[in-house]
Parts: C-alpha cells; sequence; structure tokens
C-alpha cells in the first residue's frame, strides 16, 4: 500500500538533495564557510524531515488478540534510504496496546544489493523467533509480509502479549541494533541485543506461540491458531524457506554476516571490528 503523493522518484530526489547538501557542508568546512556550512546543514535537514514525513504509512502486522492493525512508516523502494538507518525516527501511529517489539527479516531474493553509505542491519532472509521473548507469559509473534520495489521480500515479526512484558525486558525494534527503555518508574538504560535467534518455526507454531498474517490481507487479518500436528508450508507459508540464515548487514553495493546472535554479551572491543 504506497502512498500515491510519493514515488520512487520524488523519494530518489529527496535522497540526492541530502547528499549534495552534505557535499555542500564539507565543502564549506574545509573552506572556512560558517555561513555556508549552516544553509547546507538546514538543507541536508529539510530534506531528511520531508523524506520521513512523505514515507508511506502501512500495516505491518496485526494483534493476535485485539485484531488491531499494527502500523509504521516503511521505505519500500530500497534499502539505501535514512530508514534503514539504526535510530532513524520512524512515525507509527499508537499501536495496539499488546504491541511489544518489530522484528525483521530481508529476503534479497538474489537481486542487486543497493545500500545506504552507513551500514544497515537488515536481518537474515527468513522470519526467525527469539525465545527469551516468547518464554515472557503469554507473548505471542505474528509474521506479515512486504514487498519492495528491487523485488526484495520482507518479512515483519510482531510480539504482541496481554500483559505486556516490562519494558526492560524487549528488545531492539527492526532495524535498529540497540534497544533505550524506560520503567515506570523512569529508570532507563540502553542495551545492545544478544539473544539467540530460532529459525525453527515449527514447534512455536505447534505451542501457539508463533501466528501469521493470512496471505493477501495486506497484514491486516490474523490466521486461526495452527493445528498441534502441523506438517509443511501447506498449513503455515513460512515454514523451511529457503534463504540465508544470518545477521546481514548491507552498505554500498556489499553485504556480509554480522554474526549470529548468541547470548554473549557485546563488549566495546565488538564495537571496533
Amino acid at each position: 500500500m504506497l502512498t500515491p503523493s510519493f514515488s520512487k522518484s520524488d523519494r530518489d530526489d529527496l535522497l540526492a538533495r541530502r547528499a549534495n547538501a552534505i557535499a555542500r557542508y564539507r565543502a564549506c568546512v574545509m573552506g572556512d564557510d560558517r555561513a555556508g556550512a549552516t544553509r547546507a546543514t538546514q538543507d541536508a535537514e529539510a530534506a531528511l524531515a520531508e523524506y520521513l514525513d512523505r514515507l508511506p504509512v502501512i500495516t505491518m502486522s496485526a494483534c493476535p488478540f485485539t485484531g488491531k492493525p499494527l502500523m509504521r512508516s516503511f521505505d519500500p523502494f530500497g534499502l539505501d534510504g535514512p530508514w534503514w538507518q539504526p535510530g532513524a525516527p520512524r512515525f507509527a501511529p499508537t499501536p495496539p496496546f499488546t504491541f511489544c517489539v518489530l522484528r525483521g527479516a530481508v529476503h534479497l531474493q538474489g537481486k542487486k544489493v543497493v545500500g545506504p553509505a552507513l551500514e544497515a542491519a537488515i536481518g537474515p532472509e527468513v522470519p526467525y523467533v527469539i525465545p527469551r521473548l516468547l518464554g515472557l507469559g503469554n507473548t505471542t509473534a505474528v509474521i506479515g509480509e512486504l514487498a519492495m520495489v528491487p523485488g526484495y521480500k520482507v518479512y515483519t515479526i510482531a510480539y504482541f502479549a496481554d500483559p505486556k512484558p516490562p519494558a526492560k525486558d524487549l528488545t531492539a525494534d527492526w532495524p535498529d541494533t540497540s534497544y533505550t527503555y524506560k520503567t515506570l518508574f523512569g529508570e532507563g538504560g540502553t542495551v545492545i541485543p544478544v539473544d539467540p535467534w530460532d529459525f525453527d518455526l515449527r514447534p512455536w507454531i505447534t505451542k501457539g506461540k508463533v501466528r501469521w498474517c493470512v496471505p493477501g490481507s495486506g497484514n491486516e487479518k490474523v490466521a486461526p491458531p495452527a493445528p498441534r500436528s502441523i506438517t509443511g508450508a501447506g498449513e503455515c507459508p513460512y515454514l523451511d524457506l529457503k534463504g540465508r540464515r544470518e545477521y546481514l548487514v548491507v552498505r554500498g553495493d556489499s553485504t556480509w554476516d554480522r554474526g549470529l546472535p548468541n547470548g554473549d554479551p557485546i563488549t566495546p572491543a565488538d564495537l571496533l571490528d
């Protein structure tokens, strides 16, 4: 569901304006042109703000408890947009009260990769779950699907629970790589998630911990719970998909494996790799 008033051409023009402004800023700094650097900064910020404001807002998933949609802005035009950068502001209407966190995966479908100038952590090519999250009360993961203009396929994995677990027990939203939280008592912290992933969905489906959006519903309808004897894709379209089970990172025309999280804490030395 793309916003008709915002085309790929519009988006690419804004990104080109921003890149040009950043280049002008650097030239002004080198030339000690403070006024020019200020104007270039304002132009870059204006282009970024317009880009973020005009991105389509789409249905990423639906709550299995209430049926309410989970909506969020999204850049379907390519991986090179600022939306994909860690920490980017992503507009989201008020989510269902049961919503916990959104994770995701991007299957590149063998297509050419065009990533941002900085790294974007897009996840694996197939859906997965985080067992620790599914162990929190009645938390349920719902898998959805989105198409991207370059031919990539996105899998959203949204977690819902009623009641919701404490904020400190959740994890980073996709495609962010860290998670900042604040408790009801005003205490907070920042975490780099290291929870292991599980690509074997079948046991979680039979336990009722993994559901999925009905194909063709635009992620607006959750399929009923699967039978405990589920066997294959005829009953769940996301079982045994082919694709890279790696934590993929893209930059420019390069793609590499960041390494799957295994529970080991991230150290300062790891961040310098």
